[in-house]
């Protein structure tokens, strides 16, 4: 039951048993780990939980609403999703899932077993079976794992979907599943045919300063989390960089071109609401900023860039710069004067993001 506001909240209370899960709304990801849900055993302790959910901010993002549920004993979590990876649809199956998937699959790359799907016929029978035999699957709940990996295919064709997600989908006696927790990540290029969808784009626009601040500032979210912030320029050198960190073993978990904050004239106003997200954001151990240009001045936007970097009053979490492009040759000492340093290559710059969030 959503709730928001104190008549909602005790009707809640009034209907739902006492053993209650509350989850906060927000439109980004890393809820879990961002202290964004809570339980609660008494009335009491749910009221304690909601007001102190809907007085803070998750991960940099505002909480409107909270929804509250039966908290619901299992056996065990699992994972189960569909990605669409380097142009391939995959469907996945994790061992385990829950907040801590990322973790145990970094420690067990096995955790996690799944298979491409045709995009027109869907996901075949036959590659379910050697999934589940991989993972381990009992007998029993395979009939549903299967027609939760066929609603999951459905879905993201029908709503052109780039990432469905339950974490975690869990398992109950008698050969039940049950999903706990899911998120869907909608393709931004096809919200022209998806009007119903398209219609939330003002409301989540809303509920996130940082991503309003700035028109045209889009923050994108990766749905395999990570500990990495990174500010581009170019969309297509952005999914470069994340692949090339991702390789190198960390993940990229959100990312912002900067391109249409520069191309408005604000940059300024960009650099500072990209930065005060990330800083804002528990799950983003360090920064990569990286800026190469043909056309746009680059001492204008370093320019733009200093105070930006001077406003955050020397937080921890480290900024990693590079910066190379159209007159740029004032850059370097226009950022050693700030105490900045300029990597001396992209490489030299994602080796040291990873170092950073590492650290």
């Amino acid at each position: 039951m959503p709730v928001a506001n104190a008549a909602a909240l005790d009707q809640a209370l009034r209907t739902l048993p006492p053993h209650l899960v509350l989850k906060a709304q927000i439109f980004g990801g890393g809820r879990g780990k961002g202290g964004g849900i809570a339980f609660a055993a008494t009335a009491d302790e749910a009221s304690a939980a909601y007001a102190a959910l809907r007085n803070r901010a998750i991960n940099g993002l505002p909480v409107e609403s909270v929804l509250i549920e039966e908290r619901i004993d299992h056996l065990r979590e699992r994972y189960a999703g569909l990605v669409i990876d380097s142009g391939e649809i995959r469907l996945l199956f994790g061992r385990a899932g829950g907040v801590e998937i990322e973790e145990i699959t970094a420690r067990d790359p096995g955790n996690l077993a799944g298979f491409a799907v045709d995009p027109i016929d869907g996901p075949a029978s036959g590659s379910f079976a050697d999934c589940f035999d991989r993972l381990g699957f009992a007998l029993e709940y395979r009939g549903e794992y299967e027609a939760i990996g066929r609603a999951l295919f459905a879905l993201a064709r029908s709503c052109d979907a780039t990432t469905v997600e339950i974490n975690p989908l869990v398992e109950l006696p008698q050969g039940r599943l049950l999903a706990l927790d899911a998120r869907v990540f909608i393709d931004d290029d096809a919200l022209g045919r998806q009007a119903e969808l398209a219609a939330l784009r003002p409301h989540q626009a809303a509920m996130s300063s940082a991503r309003s601040d700035v028109a045209g500032l889009r923050f994108k979210d990766n749905p395999a989390g990570g500990t990495i912030g990174l500010i581009g320029l170019g969309g297509g050198l952005n999914v470069t960089l994340m692949d090339w960190i991702a390789e190198s073993g960390e993940q990229v978990a959100r990312l912002v071109d900067i391109d249409p904050a520069i191309g408005a004239g604000r940059a300024a106003e960009g650099f500072a609401a990209a930065l005060a997200a990330f800083d804002e954001d528990s799950a983003i151990h360090a920064v990569l900023l990286n800026i190469i240009t043909c056309g746009y001045r680059l001492d204008e936007i370093t320019a733009a860039l200093l105070p930006a970097l001077a406003a955050r009053n020397g937080k921890a979490k480290p900024v990693i710069l590079h910066l190379r492009g159209n007159a740029g040759a004032r850059t370097p000492a226009m950022l050693a004067h700030a105490g900045c340093l300029n990597s001396a290559s992209i490489a030299a710059a994602v080796a040291d993001v990873i170092a950073a969030a590492r650290a």
